[in-house]
């Protein structure tokens, strides 16, 4: 996207799903992924109120958002990418000049920067890969790119092409004390409504059993008139 002799932003690599978008003169969004408000993903970008709201305080906007989505805004000021509460759609950037490259594909961008010579490794990173199995924060395996944070707002200004990052939502970590049957209850029904929201649209759904606590509790969580094919893949007998 463009606007005359302002600064660009360049997505790269496969979209997830568009779920909704908005165009008009002042405002361009789009919502990959499978968002949803109030329950419904019916709708999404019908509501001016909401419209309003995206473009004159996103965080807030955001808040009313659940399930896994990546939001991408424009407007003739400002490119901003959000990312779900839990990064459930990977999102990685970095700054070229006047343009803000978005990619879905850590893979996609690393070619992009090896292409133009512009790809400088992190030996620390790698390290760090190597010793916990994972990088840690918004660190990637090269410097110029950062991985976007769960519930963050990217902001690119066109015309300083500078990037700032601020957070619209962080968990309650407040400490039940409504006894284990509730607390696991509450689970229970989450990972139902999630799962119903999940195979909403699917005739027939699989998954992987890998006999962990994880893949069980997703098993647990469909009704029994409409069980999953569960398939478990392995070089040896596991007697899980």
């Amino acid at each position: 996207m463009s606007s005359g002799d302002r600064p660009q932003i360049l997505v790269l690599g496969p979209e997830p799903r568009v779920a909704a978008r908005h165009n008009s003169e002042r405002l361009n969004v789009t919502l990959y992924g499978s968002p949803f408000i109030n329950g419904s993903s019916r709708g999404l970008l019908e509501d001016n109120t909401l419209i309003s709201e995206i473009e004159n305080d996103p965080a807030k906007a955001l808040r009313q958002l659940d399930g896994e989505f990546v939001a991408l805004i424009e407007t003739p000021e400002h490119v901003r990418v959000a990312s779900d509460r839990f990064s459930s759609h990977p999102v990685f950037y970095a700054v070229e000049d006047d343009t803000l490259v978005v990619s879905f594909s850590y893979q996609a961008l690393w070619k992009r920067l090896a292409e133009r010579n512009a790809l400088k490794i992190d030996p620390l990173a790698f390290y760090e890969f190597l010793h916990f199995q994972r990088l840690f924060a918004e660190s990637t395996l090269d410097q110029s790119t950062k991985a976007l944070q769960p519930a963050t707002v990217l902001s690119f200004n066109k015309s300083t092409a500078s990037v700032t990052t601020s957070s619209y939502w962080s968990p309650n970590f407040e400490k039940r004390t409504d006894g284990r049957k509730a607390i696991a209850s509450a689970l229970a029904g989450a990972v139902r409504d999630s799962i119903t929201e999940k195979t909403r649209t699917s005739k027939k759904t699989a998954m992987l059993l890998s006999g962990g606590m994880d893949s069980r509790v997703v098993l647990g969580g469909f009704p029994a008139n409409a069980q999953p094919l569960a398939i478990t893949v392995g070089e040896i007998e596991n007697n899980e």
